[in-house]
């Protein structure tokens, strides 16, 4: 997996990046210092370096963005071709917005409780003075401005959530206008690529809930540790266990009802 060979490349898991209206610039520092989120992070890792590459300049970027990512999306969803990009509220600091884009049926986990996230600084020069939300509040994997170790997670491993299926609407699955799928898979902190285990996982159905996990599957979620083993999860895992997954932190998290093991070391797509 991607995230993994990223934490052997750097000692760390990667950051999310400052927040929506940022996308990842490969010419920035690993760490706090990077605007963009996990999934541009890990892109020389899972055969996208020509990607990467592009997202030193602006208008490299847009193209980028523009890119069809397929290993992103789960096929039971829908394919892997750019949808329309939707966010017309904000702009990006650092990037114009693209038509379409490619788009993530995968999220990290920031941990077992929300923190709003807003959109980021106004200019790279100001990130280091911005007033961001207190790090001590986030206690998962891979959150805003991240820079978690392995040995910073005190369950061990393989008791810590790190990426699984996201919920998303029935309704939106191709129309881009879930404001948890309206962006490029390439920004920065937002519910497009990040969730929480605050809230139960759900089977996808009409409803739009932009903070969970979930997805289209009958039986469950995939979701991928941090030490890369790949698991189940059940939709109705008791939610105190659940949100022990979400915490890196927690000391007496333990694997209880609703989790399945499978043998895979690699993100199910089915």
């Amino acid at each position: 997996m991607g995230v993994t060979l990223y934490e052997n490349a750097h000692q760390h898991f990667p950051s999310d990046g400052w927040g929506f209206a940022w996308v990842g610039e490969s010419d920035c520092q690993v760490g706090d210092g990077s605007p963009g989120g996990w999934i541009h992070a890990i892109l020389p890792y899972v055969e996208n370096q020509e990607l990467w590459d592009l997202t030193q300049n602006r208008q490299g970027r847009f193209t980028a963005m523009s890119a069809s990512i397929p290993l992103l999306v789960c096929p039971s969803r829908r394919s892997g071709d750019p949808l329309p990009y939707t966010l017309d509220r904000f702009e990006l600091r650092n990037a114009s917005p693209p038509l379409r884009c490619a788009k993530s049926d995968y999220a990290a986990c920031a941990g077992d409780t929300l923190v709003p996230i807003g959109p980021g600084p106004q200019s790279a020069s100001e990130y280091r003075d911005y007033e961001w939300p207190d790090a001590k509040r986030f206690n998962g994997c891979i959150h805003l401005r991240s820079s978690v170790r392995a040995r910073d997670i005190h369950d061990g491993l393989s008791n810590t959530l790190l990426i699984a299926e996201k919920g998303l609407s029935t309704l939106h699955y191709t129309d881009g206008r879930s404001s948890g799928d309206d962006q490029s898979v390439l920004i920065g902190d937002d519910a497009d690529i990040r969730r929480w285990t605050q809230f139960a996982p759900r089977r996808d159905s009409h409803v739009d809930d932009i903070e969970s996990f979930g997805g289209p599957h009958a039986a469950g979620i995939s979701a991928a540790m941090a030490d890369g083993s790949v698991r189940r999860l059940d939709y109705n895992i008791d939610l105190a266990i659940y949100r022990k997954f979400g915490s890196r932190r927690d000391d007496d998290c333990g694997f209880g009802s609703g989790l399945r093991t499978t043998p895979s070391r690699g993100l199910s797509t089915g």
